[in-house]
């Protein structure tokens, strides 16, 4: 991988370019979290039952920081009675997880 970062994937992963990929991906109404809750939504029925997520959090724990946003999201949750969340619950929280990284994010220097 040839980038303005330099040619490793490290330094491509922790540069100022891809940041913005991330943060863009990251983001409320982002891929990864659209993505995310797509995933987990077995029933495709919109919202996320404590069964889906439980086996949803289980198919990304191969994947620690994936896995550790994904419970930040789901600890800012409130869930109905019948112990769902729906996509825009989701996302809104998805969101503050989202502002809370934003506002901590630094550019990592590499040179």
């Amino acid at each position: 991988m040839d980038t303005s970062s330099g040619t490793t994937h490290a330094r491509w992963l922790l540069s100022e370019e891809n940041q913005a990929k991330v943060l863009s991906a990251l983001k409320p109404g982002g891929v990864l979290w659209r993505a995310l809750f797509e995933a987990w939504d077995l029933d495709k029925s919109q919202t996320l039952t404590s069964d889906e997520i439980a086996k949803g959090l289980d198919s990304v724990a191969h994947d620690v920081t994936l896995a550790a946003y994904a419970r930040r999201i789901l600890r800012r949750i409130h869930f109905s009675e019948a112990g769902t969340c729906s996509r825009a619950e989701f996302e809104d929280s998805a969101a503050l997880v989202f502002n809370d990284l934003k506002d901590h994010t630094t550019t990592f220097d590499l040179t």
